[in-house]
């Protein structure tokens, strides 16, 4: 059983796509925008002409399966959405979550937020308070 996500991306979202999370939670999405940031997503949206012949639907929308936690799919759905304040992916707690978001990003071909999560540590006090940390990441990507 899968639970919508929380505000911007719930059922009360001008969408006409579902994201659904590895851990079942959906993601409510506007297909255009995923397809011009990321060419991965254009392709999985252009190999099924139409949308509406997915196996799996809710409320009348195709239902995608991804791999990627519920964390991971906010956190770069965040970045790629207009007006949507972004995050602060950059803590001691966090560096593993945003390795993870990067390489979402990655994995996904999505350039913008590739470029958003380097500004963003460029621009933190993390590269200054621990520099070996933000260079085991870099390494790591």
């Amino acid at each position: 059983m899968s639970v919508d996500a929380e505000k911007p991306f719930d059922s009360s979202a001008k969408a006409d796509i579902i994201l659904r999370s590895s851990d079942s939670v959906d993601f409510y999405a506007i297909s255009l925008l995923l397809s011009t940031v990321s060419p991965i997503f254009d392709d999985m949206f252009s190999l099924n002409s139409t949308l509406a012949q997915q196996e799996i639907t809710k409320n009348g929308l195709p239902v995608v399966l991804l791999e990627e936690s519920n964390m991971i799919l906010q956190h770069f759905l965040v970045l790629i959405y207009p007006h949507i304040h972004e995050p602060d992916l950059l803590n001691s707690n966090s560096s593993r979550d945003f390795i993870k978001i990067c390489q979402a990003a990655q994995k996904y071909c999505m350039d913008i937020v590739e470029e958003k999560l380097k500004k963003m540590i460029l621009a933190s006090s993390f590269i200054k308070e621990e520099p070996f940390r933000v260079y085991l990441m870099a390494v790591r990507m």
